[in-house]
């Protein structure tokens, strides 16, 4: 029996993962709905890097307007110890989310996606259709990819609310460039202003994104570490203007998907716990998403083994990835007076680590090769350390 469903797909949420998703849903042939609440362009919360991972992950070439700088490694430092640490090639690029999540919606409409401003208060899985309420009205669609990041509820849906445990938060600015000026080609990672997370500048031509991101159990007074951390770079706090925004801790195992609702991006928890990065774990989870929804409409509408199976491409493709990332930072900021005063006391080890954004290296490799190296970066932290105090 045919469903009365105006759409194929309904996608909740323009972000890198809504219109990554739409736009490979309708090079598919569906018939697609992308809802997102406001306006675009509008600004979000986030560093703005984009890391070649996620750029591989596109079909197309970013063009050159939307590039605010490029990244070649990173300035790390914890207490008086730092190290630099950088690649011959490029590792990412910075951009101004408001540009660039307006152009992945571009591209979406290019494929077909019909976009429509609404806010989505609830989604409900009919049996046969998912129905979407919103102040305009209904949309009912035979599938629906919730992308609407870490906020809301409509995940909920499909995975309980994530705990404080599960959860990070974030508060970011813009300062202009010459408020915290950088080495050319790098981004500065501050550990020990956060609780299970870090402080960081990166640099947008400009301006500079400054912020600072915890785990949500351990960092209870994310406003003062803030503060702290811009007074810290010579920056008053007084003169900022914050914006917050939760992030899950990717690593965890969630529910994915359950029949006709999948989650992607942020919603799904697909956010790496040790560097922060989401954006190319949004992009590859909504066409992962799109995929799985085609297959189960062409397979006589089969959802459940849909479900199955985007889950189990998440996890092939990154989901392990993820977990031994989550062990990563875990085991950091266990000891973080012995292991970060590694990562920030040891170039070799800092280089290292940028293999793995590179996507040279998975995080049990790195892990691996820390657990060899130890020897001698505890030797070279304690002459550091000697020669800082």
């Amino acid at each position: 029996m045919p469903s009365n469903a105006a759409y194929d797909l309904a996608v909740v949420g323009a972000g890198p993962a809504g219109s990554s998703a739409a736009r490979r849903a309708s090079q598919l042939g569906l018939r697609v709905l992308l809802v997102d609440k406001a306006a675009m362009p509008r600004e979000k919360t986030c560093g703005g890097a984009v890391s070649n991972r996620a750029q591989g992950y596109l079909d197309f070439s970013l063009p050159l307007h939307l590039l605010d700088s490029e990244c070649y490694g990173a300035r790390v430092r914890y207490g008086a110890l730092s190290s630099e640490g950088r690649c011959s090639e490029r590792i990412a690029v910075l951009v101004s989310r408001e540009r660039f999540d307006s152009f992945l919606l571009q591209k979406a409409q290019e494929s077909g996606a019909e976009h429509r401003m609404a806010h989505v208060r609830d989604v409900q899985d009919e049996g046969r259709t998912v129905l979407l309420r919103t102040p305009v009205g209904e949309v009912r669609a035979r599938a629906a990819i919730l992308a609407h990041g870490a906020h809301g509820n409509l995940y909920q849906r499909v995975r309980p609310q994530d705990t404080l445990a599960e959860s990070g938060i974030c508060l970011e600015a813009r300062v202009p460039a010459a408020a915290a000026p950088l080495p050319p080609g790098l981004i500065d990672i501050h550990f020990g202003v956060a609780a299970f997370g870090y402080g960081w500048v990166f640099p947008h031509g400009t301006y500079c994104s400054v912020g600072v991101g915890g785990l949500r159990d351990r960092f209870s007074r994310p406003r003062e570490a803030f503060e702290g951390f811009c007074e810290g770079l010579g920056i008053p706090a007084r003169d900022i203007r914050a914006r917050g925004h939760f992030i899950p801790c990717g690593g965890v195992r969630r529910t994915l998907a359950a029949n006709r609702l999948f989650l992607a991006g942020d919603a799904a928890g697909f956010v790496d716990p040790f560097d922060g990065e989401g954006i190319a774990y949004a992009i590859r989870s909504g066409q992962l998403a799109a995929e799985s929804v085609h297959e189960s409409l062409r397979g006589h509408e089969d959802f459940c083994a849909g479900a199955r199976g985007y889950t189990a491409r998440c996890h092939s493709e990154f989901g392990r990835n993820l977990g031994y990332s989550l062990l990563v930072t875990r085991l950091m900021h266990r000891f973080p007076d012995l292991l970060l005063r590694i990562f920030a006391g040891d170039r070799r080890v800092l280089e290292r680590y940028l293999e793995v954004p590179m996507q040279d290296l998975s995080y049990q490799g790195f892990l691996a090769w820390l657990a060899l190296r130890m020897p001698v970066s505890l030797l070279k932290g304690a002459l550091a350390a000697r020669r800082t105090a």
